[in-house]
C-alpha cells in the first residue's frame, strides 16, 4: 500500500473531524445572538486552525451554521466574546494550550483519521 504524504493525511483528518463535529446536528450559536441561522452546518475553530496543537482538538471546535461562520469570521472580536460567554470552559482550555508547540507526524494524523472515522459512522 502506498504511503500517503503528511499533507494529504492532514487534509483527510480535517475532513473526517469536520464530519464528526457536524454530527452535532445544529448550530451551537443558534438563539444566542441576532444572526439568522442558515441550514448548512460547518466547523469553526476557536483558535485558528493554523495553531497545530489545537487544529484537531475537539475542545477547539464548534458546530455552527454557514451564516454564523461568515459573520464571525468577519467580526473576530465578537466571536471571541461569544465563545467566552457561552463556551467558557472551551475558551479557557484553548487559551491555556494555544501557545504549545506540537509537530504532528503521519502517525498522529492516521490516528485521528482512524479514531473519528469509526465515531462518525
Amino acid at each position: 500500500m502506498k504511503k500517503l504524504k503528511k499533507s494529504t493525511l492532514k487534509k483527510k483528518a480535517d475532513k473526517v473531524l469536520s464530519l464528526f463535529i457536524r454530527r452535532y446536528g445544529k448550530c451551537q450559536f443558534k438563539g444566542k445572538d441576532t444572526i439568522h441561522c442558515s441550514s448548512i452546518l460547518q466547523v469553526t475553530h476557536i483558535e485558528t486552525r493554523g495553531t497545530n496543537r489545537l487544529r484537531h482538538d475537539l475542545h477547539n471546535l464548534l458546530c455552527i451554521c454557514a451564516g454564523h461562520h461568515w459573520y464571525y469570521t468577519n467580526h473576530p472580536k465578537s466571536f471571541d466574546e461569544m465563545v467566552q460567554k457561552y463556551f467558557p470552559l472551551q475558551w479557557k482550555y484553548v487559551q491555556l494550550h494555544k501557545k504549545e508547540i506540537v509537530k504532528r507526524t503521519t502517525e498522529d494524523y492516521q490516528e485521528i483519521i482512524q479514531m473519528y472515522s469509526k465515531e462518525a459512522v
